[in-house]
């Protein structure tokens, strides 16, 4: 799950991971990442924008074919991200200390503008599948082995993000169709999906996109569905995404 993001401005197109002291001098070659067991290194688009710098432990989306997995040493359960220059950086405490396996993903090799950073994975992650609908993918997950993604956070994994706005929202509503032993479903979920639908537009207040998904609890209770078993269809689910997406 993520546990953090940071956006960086790399003036010389590099984002660095690891402790808080000089950078040692890497043999780089023609990688998009490089590491000395306790500085990683990554190649970004350096001054057009920042860069988006997320961290996740245990199950992470696969933007891209890993750039680099191997060792990271963390100092204090403490990793330090931040550019060249120390013109910003964030600090971010993770589960472990000492050295242990990472996994780095890049939208876009030597020109990143998002980097996701994965601990907790393992030295052999396993690829998952996210529910998503017929011909709206969305990326595969990397999880810990033996890790069990439970319903709610898939659900947070769908709604990481605001790119692919119709995907995400109709895999949401459609895995908020599959019933789930709790006594808040299927609101919280709904309520989830809500929270997500704010970020869509800038003057989209809560109540008026709680009341935009009333519409999902309506259609999920008229299904009648069974535990563990997708009440909505795909198209049905593409339906009620475009609908709403339609109404901001």
């Amino acid at each position: 799950m993520k546990g953090g993001t940071v956006d960086i401005y790399a003036n010389h197109g590099l984002v660095i991971v690891g402790p808080e002291d000089l950078l040692p001098v890497l043999d780089w070659g023609d990688q998009p990442a490089a590491c000395d067991g306790r500085h990683l290194v990554v190649r970004t688009r350096g001054q057009v924008d920042h860069t988006r710098v997320s961290v996740w432990t245990r199950a992470m989306p696969v933007i891209s074919e890993p750039v680099f997995q191997g060792i990271l040493a963390v100092q204090d359960n403490r990793i330090w991200i931040g550019d060249l220059e120390r013109i910003n950086w964030y600090v971010k405490l993770v589960e472990h200390t000492g050295p242990q396996p990472v996994t780095v993903c890049v939208d876009d090799r030597f020109d990143a503008s998002r980097v996701y950073l994965g601990f907790g994975l393992g030295d052999a992650p396993a690829r998952v599948a996210l529910t998503a609908v017929e011909g709206h993918p969305l990326p595969d997950l990397l999880v810990a082995p033996g890790h069990h993604l439970v319903q709610a956070n898939e659900l947070g994994l769908i709604l990481d993000d605001y790119d692919s706005a119709l995907a995400r929202l109709a895999a949401a509503i459609k895995l908020t169709s599959r019933p789930r032993p709790d006594p808040t479903y299927p609101w919280f979920d709904i309520d989830t999906i809500a929270q997500w639908l704010r970020r869509l537009a800038w003057d989209l207040s809560l109540e008026r996109a709680r009341a935009m998904c009333t519409v999902v609890g309506d259609r999920i209770a008229a299904s009648q569905p069974t535990e563990g078993v997708f009440g909505l269809a795909d198209q049905d689910a593409i339906t009620l995404a475009s609908q709403i997406l339609g109404r901001i």
